[in-house]
C-alpha cells in the first residue's frame, strides 16, 4: 500500500518516519521491525507499492484490525485464508503459498 498508510509490500511491516535518499535524491522509508515471529524485515527501502504479498497484506490486517478492538483468532484465520485464495484467483501469489 502507498500514502499515508503505506507499509512494506514484503512483510507487511511500519515504514519509519525517517527518509532515507538515494543517489538520485529520492526518498524512501525503511521498514520498521515489527513484524510477527516468523516474517523478518527484508531491509529493503521503499514507500509501499501498488501490489503487496499476502504475507505482508495479511500482516497489515492483523495490525489495523488489533488497534481498533480486540485480538479474534478466528478473525484473523478467515481473513488470511481469503487474502491467500484473492492472490491465487488473480494470479499474484503461486498455488503452493
Amino acid at each position: 500500500m502507498k500514502g499515508s498508510n503505506a507499509f512494506c509490500p514484503t512483510t507487511g511491516a511500519s515504514l519509519s518516519e525517517e527518509l532515507h535518499y538515494d543517489d538520485r535524491g529520492r526518498a524512501e522509508r525503511a521498514p520498521v521491525d515489527d513484524c510477527p515471529p516468523g516474517v523478518a524485515p527484508t531491509g529493503e527501502l521503499t514507500n509501499g507499492e501498488r501490489c503487496s504479498s499476502a504475507t505482508a497484506l495479511t500482516v497489515h490486517f492483523r495490525r489495523s484490525r488489533r488497534a481498533s478492538g480486540p485480538a479474534d483468532d478466528a478473525i484473523d484465520r478467515a481473513a488470511a485464508l481469503a487474502i491467500r485464495r484473492l492472490k491465487r484467483a488473480g494470479g499474484g501469489e503461486p498455488s503452493g503459498t
